[in-house]
C-alpha cells in the first residue's frame, strides 16, 4: 500500500491519513474498460448491420471504439488518484469520486460481513477485491491481498443433521428442475420468470440454511447478483428498445421475427428470462441482507 497524508492525527473526528489502493488497480480498471469498449463496439457494429441505420458504414462503431478506448485509458488514473481509505479503530473511512467527491464513514458495528473476490484478471495481477457489506451498502476496495485469503462458510444453525443433508441434496436438483419447467412453461400456461426466479432462489436459500451460513456465498458471491439483476433488466428492456427501433410499439414481439407467431414466442421467452434472472438475484440479495444481520456485534 502507498500512504498519502491528508492531515495529522487520523482520529475518528477528522480526516485521517488516507492509504491509496494498490497501484495495480489502475491496470485492472484499464483492462476491464478495454473489454467493455470492445463489447460496446461489437454491439454498435451489429446494430449498424441489423438495423440498416442511415449512417456512413462503420461510423457508429468507430465512434464508440474511440470513446471507449479513451475512457478506458484516462478514467482509471483519475479514479485511482481520487480513491483513499483508512482502517481506523472504530470505523472505516472512505473517499472516492472524480467529478463528485464522496466521503463515507462506516462504523465497525454496522458491518455485516466482508467478502473477497478473485477474478481471472485479479489473480493474474495479484489483486483481490474486498467488499464490505452493511445494511444496504457494499463498498469495494481493491487491495494487494494474498490468494490464500478466502471466505470460509460458517456452521449450520441446525447442527450436523446427516439425514436432513442427504434429503436436501436430493431435493435441490429437483427444485431447480421444477424452476426450469416453470420458466419455460410460461409461454404456454401458468408460470413464468417471476415464479421461476423465486423457486430458484428458494433452492439456494435451502442450501444455505442446511449446509451452513455463508455456503451459498461461496457458490454465488453477492457481487455476481448485482450484475445478474442488471442483466435481467437489460434483457427485458432490450426487447422493448429493439421493438421501438424496428418501428413497432414497445414490447411488440412481432418485431423480433418475420413470422409474428415466432416473434411472439421468442419475445415471451426473452422477457421471461430477463424477469427470472432479475427476480432470482433480488430475492437472494434480500436473503443475504437478512442473513448477514446475525454477524453484527
Amino acid at each position: 500500500m502507498r500512504e498519502e497524508r491528508e492531515s495529522p492525527g487520523g482520529n475518528a473526528d477528522g480526516p485521517p491519513e488516507l492509504r491509496s489502493l494498490d497501484a495495480r488497480a489502475v491496470s485492472l480498471w484499464r483492462l476491464t474498460g478495454l473489454g467493455r469498449a470492445a463489447l460496446f463496439t461489437g454491439a454498435a457494429g451489429a446494430a449498424e448491420l441489423l438495423l440498416s441505420l442511415p449512417l456512413p458504414a462503420g461510423l457508429l462503431a468507430g465512434a464508440v471504439a474511440v470513446l471507449g478506448v479513451a475512457a478506458a485509458l484516462v478514467a482509471p488514473g483519475l479514479r485511482y488518484r481520487a480513491w483513499g481509505f483508512s482502517l481506523r479503530d472504530r470505523d472505516v473511512y472512505l473517499r472516492h469520486g472524480v467529478l463528485f467527491r464522496t466521503t463515507s464513514i462506516v462504523p465497525h458495528a454496522r458491518i455485516q460481513h466482508v467478502d473477497t473476490r478473485h477474478g481471472p484478471v485479479d489473480r493474474w495481477l495479484g489483486l483481490a477485491s474486498v467488499v464490505i457489506f452493511t445494511a444496504g451498502l457494499a463498498v469495494l476496495l481493491l487491495l494487494g491481498i494474498k490468494d490464500d485469503l478466502r471466505m470460509r462458510p460458517g456452521v449450520s444453525a441446525i447442527g450436523d443433521q446427516v439425514v436432513l443433508r442427504s434429503v436436501v441434496k436430493v431435493l435441490i436438483p429437483l427444485i431447480l428442475l421444477y424452476g426450469l419447467y416453470v420458466q419455460f412453461h410460461g409461454d404456454f400456461g401458468a408460470g413464468g420468470g417471476f415464479q421461476a426466479g423465486v423457486i430458484f432462489a428458494t433452492a439456494f436459500v435451502l442450501y444455505d440454511l442446511v449446509f451452513g451460513d455463508g455456503s451459498v456465498r461461496a457458490v454465488v458471491p453477492p457481487g455476481w447478483l448485482h450484475r445478474l439483476a442488471a442483466l435481467g433488466v437489460l434483457i427485458y428492456g432490450g426487447v422493448g428498445v429493439y421493438s421501438l427501433l424496428a418501428g413497432k410499439a414497445f414490447l411488440d414481439y412481432s418485431a423480433l421475427a418475420t413470422d409474428p407467431v415466432h416473434g411472439q414466442h421468442l419475445g415471451v421467452l426473452l422477457v421471461e428470462l430477463g424477469v427470472g434472472i432479475a427476480v432470482f438475484s433480488v430475492v437472494l440479495l434480500i436473503f443475504y441482507a437478512f442473513a448477514g444481520r446475525g454477524h453484527r456485534r
